[in-house]
């Protein structure tokens, strides 16, 4: 699996220094998954969690967004599209509706 991450404005190695104007942007290019659902969400999400532990999360007022590209863009669809295509529901909708909740933006890309 493929995750690359750019920080804007903060080092990895700062984490707990965190203040809430912090931008975070990570691009998700597998299509891997685990137990059906893109095992890069489980990731976004450790990552949202990490951030809310020390208060300077999505809902503390960091900006997340995840940009969904190649193999991963399936994971965007919606249930309908997806059970058209796939012959089953998107397994990826609740996750993506909880992380949604709390402040992560989901981006398709443009080229993908």
């Amino acid at each position: 699996m493929r995750i690359e991450v750019v920080i804007v404005a903060l080092r990895l190695s700062r984490l707990r220094c965190l203040a809430a104007a912090d931008k975070v942007v990570l691009d998700v290019t597998s299509e891997a998954e685990e137990e059906g659902v893109l095992r890069a969400f489980d990731r976004v999400a450790r990552f949202a969690n990490l951030f809310a532990s020390g208060n300077a999360g999505p809902k503390d007022g960091m900006k997340m967004a995840v940009v969904l590209h190649g193999g991963a863009t399936k994971a965007a669809l919606s249930d309908a599209a997806y059970k058209n295509r796939f012959g089953k529901l998107n397994p990826n909708t609740a996750l993506l509706r909880e992380l949604k909740s709390v402040g992560v933006e989901f981006l398709v890309c443009g080229q993908a």
